[in-house]
């Protein structure tokens, strides 16, 4: 069982790697200039991307499955939990990017014929950057196992709230000014932060899972943190 669990850790680090690939690429989308053929052929390539990332899926939670149906210790049986939740997480985490933000990358360039506004830029990468650094921060501590990274990034989460209400009083204000292109572009570029509170929230729910299940291994009580109200998600 041991080695199986290293071996599916390994397997589910990979399945990582490729949905930081496809969060990075959909950004680029919205952030780099390109053609409507480029920018076609890199949605189609991202949305491949989401089928490894099902494919691994489901063999590696077949896999953990059987192993779960050994004779496992504690630990190993709350490395079990927090793997399967992972996989997990990261598959609907890669679904947001397919179904959503893919979605939206489509409505704007090839429905619309727009791009985003410098500003409008400069404001959705400060997001991704958080987001990605989340995702970087929170899947070390799956690699570790460390329920010290989990706990302390659930305990600071007041930044990725406050920085979006900041953007969306921006957009507020341009709709209010008149701006056109931000009147134009208003649905996509809400609808994109919202997608982003949901790539988050599926970071959130590594991280607990993995503050609950090795949080208690050192003999303590498991830490269990708090329930956000789903505004703060």
């Amino acid at each position: 069982p041991e080695i199986g669990l290293e071996q599916a850790k390994k397997e589910t680090l990979r399945v990582s790697d490729i949905v930081y690939e496809m969060l990075n690429r959909s950004f680029r989308l919205f952030a780099e200039e390109g053609t409507t053929k480029s920018k076609e052929k890199e949605i189609n390539d991202i949305s491949e991307l989401d089928g490894k990332v099902d494919l691994l899926r489901d063999a590696i939670v077949s896999y953990l499955t059987r192993l779960a149906g050994e004779s496992l210790t504690t630990i190993q049986s709350r490395r079990v939990v927090v793997q399967l939740n992972t996989i997990n997480e990261l598959e609907n985490l890669a679904d947001v990017i397919d179904i959503n933000v893919l979605d939206r990358a489509r409505k704007l360039f090839f429905e619309l014929g727009m791009h985003m506004s410098e500003e409008g830029v400069c404001e959705f990468a400060s997001v991704h950057t958080m987001v990605e650094d989340h995702f970087r921060e929170v899947m070390e501590g799956f690699k570790t196992e460390s329920p010290e990274i989990a706990i302390n990034f659930l305990s600071d989460r007041a930044p990725f709230r406050e920085l979006q209400a900041e953007i969306r009083a921006k957009q507020f204000r341009r709709l209010q000014e008149g701006n056109q292109l931000s009147l134009e572009t208003n649905p996509v570029y809400m609808d994109l932060l919202n997608h982003y509170n949901r790539i988050n929230r599926h970071i959130i729910h590594i991280a607990k899972r993995l503050a609950e299940n090795f949080g208690s291994q050192a003999g303590g009580s498991p830490h269990r943190p708090e329930q956000s109200a789903p505004s703060e998600r």
